[in-house]
């Protein structure tokens, strides 16, 4: 249900575009966008059995060292981002991203 409710997240259905894989494998996947002005999206899925720490580099999603990030589930803030981004997930889980400067 989240998924139908979430404001942020249908926004960034509606408005994201240049869509696309950064990383794929048998075990992980990162999806980026653009949002409107400055705003990236990432999305990062563990396809894999195990617990894994996914990551990628921020200039993969357009992004860069110093920006800020948002769980988009959670509306809660992660802060600042190095150069990847990154998270440890559970077996076939995701979290998505905002970033911006």
């Amino acid at each position: 249900l989240g998924l139908l409710t979430n404001r942020e997240v249908l926004a960034m259905h509606r408005g994201s575009r240049n869509v696309r894989y950064v990383a794929y494998d048998d075990r992980h996947a990162v999806i980026a966008s653009e949002g409107e002005g400055d705003v990236r999206y990432v999305a990062l899925f563990n396809l894999g059995e195990e617990t894994a720490t996914v990551q990628v580099g921020a200039d993969a999603c357009g992004a860069a060292a110093g920006w800020s990030a948002c769980e988009m589930w959670s509306g809660e803030p992660v802060g600042e981002i190095g150069g990847t981004v990154s998270a440890e997930l559970a077996p076939h889980a995701c979290k998505l991203y905002r970033l911006e400067p």
